[in-house]
């Protein structure tokens, strides 16, 4: 049966599907595709599983087992990587790139090593701690010169240090206190080699001062000494390698602010430095130019573990004590 419509009129029917009834239908498609999406992405985000985490001072990197990179925190510099100075309140992807093997975070700055064995960095660049020749801060992974014969990278606020393939190690940024140990105070905006030596297993950079392990078990530090954190028993700077003792039995090492800490085959941890809130470990307050031992006992399953300054959800036992072998130490 023919119905006229008269103007202004509405139809009830399009196609046979009342009008209204379809556009309720089409609001509520809309509205289950819109919470599906955001319940995928919410189980995706929670079921994501990582390979390493590094933190630094107000930003967080981590590497997902795809071996995609995320950032999140203060981005005033770029340093969380995604080509903007947004802060990141949760994980934000650094580019697409699903090769990423490494990553250190520093004060602002952030180094990864990509699969390529090339090092990239991103954030401030005050220093040309970014290794790229330049001081132009970078909000996206910069590439660290041509190399791609990289096997490690360790970066603080103001500089980063790399081994090489060859076993030399390679440092870039600020050099105010010798930390880049070339044997100068200049500050380079490109990888400088550390010495002769091309026999180094590993290096951590702390916030003015380097430490390195040697293939012969022999650990070196060089940088500021204000407070001892070279080991070497005086509070005197060095710009070059300066060997921590007589040992030859260092496993590990890692830098901190103004202390250093390293694992001993003996299966001991030594500290020394700045010891501001009991940070070595010895149970004082006292600053130490010389290694203060503490002995941590993890559960079993954990004894094969390198070092770590803090070990959540293991059971520590700290036996402490003091050790001063030889007067060099």
């Amino acid at each position: 049966m023919h119905h006229d419509l008269k103007v202004g009129m509405q139809p009830r029917f399009l196609n046979g599907v009342h009008v209204k009834t379809g556009v309720r239908f089409a609001a509520t498609m809309a509205m289950i595709a819109v919470l599906s999406l955001s319940t995928n992405r919410a189980a995706d985000a929670s079921s994501s599983k990582w390979l390493s985490i590094s933190a630094g001072g107000d930003h967080t990197c981590a590497i997902r087992t795809d071996h995609a990179l995320f950032c999140w925190g203060d981005n005033q510099y770029g340093q969380v990587g995604d080509g903007t100075s947004t802060e990141r309140t949760t994980p934000t992807r650094v580019g697409t790139s699903t090769s990423w093997t490494s990553v250190t975070v520093g004060g602002y700055n952030t180094c990864a090593g990509h699969k390529t064995g090339s090092i990239y960095c991103w954030g401030r660049n005050d220093f040309g701690q970014l290794g790229d020749g330049t001081t132009t801060d970078r909000p996206t992974p910069t590439k660290v010169g041509a190399s791609t014969s990289w096997t490690s990278v360790s970066t603080r606020a103001r500089h980063t240090c790399a081994r090489h393939t060859s076993g030399s190690i390679y440092c870039w940024g600020n050099n105010f206190n010798g930390q880049l140990g070339d044997d100068d105070v200049t500050n380079h905006l490109s990888p400088t080699k550390v010495g002769s030596s091309t026999n180094w297993t590993s290096v951590a950079v702390g916030d003015d001062h380097t430490c390195a392990r040697h293939s012969s078990g022999s650990l070196y530090c060089w940088g500021r000494n204000n407070f001892g954190q070279l080991g070497d028993g005086t509070t005197t700077n060095r710009a070059d390698p300066t060997k921590v003792g007589t040992s030859t039995s260092w496993t590990s090492v890692t830098s901190g602010f103004r202390h250093t800490c390293a694992r001993h085959t003996s299966g001991s941890i030594y500290c020394w430095g700045f010891n501001e809130y009991g940070r070595l470990g010895d149970g004082t307050t006292t600053n130490r130019p010389q290694t203060s031992r503490y002995l941590v006992q993890l559960d079993q399953r954990h004894r094969r573990s390198s070092l770590h300054l803090c070990a959540p959800q293991l059971r520590l036992h700290l036996l402490l004590g003091t050790q001063h072998p030889r007067t060099s130490w």
